[in-house]
């Protein structure tokens, strides 16, 4: 185990432990008051890496970095007053969700897409295929190789999928920077037939999936009363709707996975209070 410590200029400081290059515990030393819990839920499960680039942009008002600065100024939303505290200036002009500030993808994903209500059927099919290559990677991975899926899928058009055969196969594992899992691109094939045969039943997946909301966005009700992101695995809707989707064949669609899948179409709007997304979807509510 090896330890990180990483000081502003106003001599507070955060310890990192970390364990094969992911953070297990972090401890403030000389912190401003109340922030432990909040920087420990931030970075406690991230790679180093990942710790750092979180961190980049926010500084101290003489141009280095501060650890506190990031758990004042992005998870509890506050601005500190010139001389108190660590004397942080806040320097980003939108306050995101965390777990989104890790490169440009994904805070244009975040900004413009996450949390968004969709009730076009083919993007929703799109969102809902990434769920299904998502499986056993990390999202960024897959927010990096949209474009590819998009190649590889023509543009998710299901009516196309659903007619793949094996030379289609063959091509979509040739293109370059696809994710080669024979086994993921045949649930994508199976599932656009299921997605197909439901849409000949319900008239649109968007008709038969809203109806689970009454057709309005779900908010998240602990996000509601905290000034800390928090958001569940799956949830009884979750379980309600991947036992649908499994009694209607469709595989790789567990509940956690479903509950993702219902973050990402804004069935639910699991965006933190102080995140500047979460005002705006409320207002179009």
């Amino acid at each position: 185990m090896k330890t990180y410590n990483t000081t502003g200029t106003c001599s507070r400081a955060i310890n990192y432990e970390v364990a094969d290059g992911v953070v297990t515990k972090c401890e403030i030393v000389g912190g401003c008051p109340g922030n432990t819990q909040g920087v420990a839920k931030l970075v406690v499960g991230r790679k180093v890496e990942e710790v750092i680039a979180l961190l980049k942009g926010i500084q101290c008002r003489n141009g280095t970095s501060c650890p506190n600065a990031y758990e004042v100024c992005i998870v509890r939303n506050r601005r500190v007053r010139s001389g108190a505290g660590c004397g942080v200036q806040k320097t980003m002009k939108k306050i995101r969700c965390p777990y989104f500030e890790l490169n440009d993808l994904e805070r244009a994903y975040h900004d413009k897409e996450w949390g968004t209500p969709c009730r076009n059927d083919r993007k929703l099919f799109e969102y809902l295929m990434y769920e299904v290559l998502q499986c056993g990677l990390s999202w960024d991975t897959i927010i990096q190789k949209r474009a590819v899926f998009r190649v590889a899928f023509e543009r998710f058009d299901f009516e196309k999928i659903a007619r793949y055969g094996e030379r289609d196969i063959a091509r979509i594992l040739a293109v370059p920077g696809m994710i080669r899992s024979r086994r993921k691109i045949n649930a994508i094939i199976h599932d656009a037939q299921r997605f197909i045969a439901l849409r000949r039943e319900c008239g649109t997946f968007s008709k038969w999936l809203w109806a689970f909301t009454d057709g309005k966005t779900l908010f998240n009700p602990d996000n509601a009363k905290s000034d800390e992101w928090t958001a569940p695995a799956r949830t009884e809707l979750s379980d309600r709707i991947a036992a649908e989707l499994k009694s209607r064949g469709f595989k790789f669609l567990g509940s956690v996975t479903v509950y993702a899948f219902m973050q990402s179409v804004g069935l639910v709007n699991d965006h933190a209070r102080f995140c500047f997304r979460y005002k705006e979807l409320r207002r179009h509510e």
